[in-house]
């Protein structure tokens, strides 16, 4: 699911996960791709409580960010 939502010129750099919690570290282009993605991630059904801090918007272009949140339960039990 996440590789399906991320925008080209979004760049994933470090994932890291305990449990069902997800931290992730990236590069964007521009602002418009990070609010692009970071929207992916805040409809998407198998995740919730997407935050970031507001320092992922201090530049307009060539943006790390950090993006945590969780995915629900039901997204990774194997359908039998």
């Amino acid at each position: 699911e996440l590789s399906r939502i991320i925008p080209q010129n979004v760049f994933l750099t470090d994932l890291a996960t305990e449990a069902y919690n997800v931290s992730i570290i990236g590069k964007a282009g521009n602002r418009d791709e990070l609010v692009e993605f970071q929207d992916n991630l805040k409809k998407s059904s198998c995740f919730s409580e997407v935050t970031y801090p507001l320092s992922n918007y201090t530049s307009r272009e060539d943006l790390e960010f950090t993006i945590d949140f969780k995915v629900k339960e039901e997204c990774v039990k194997r359908k039998n």
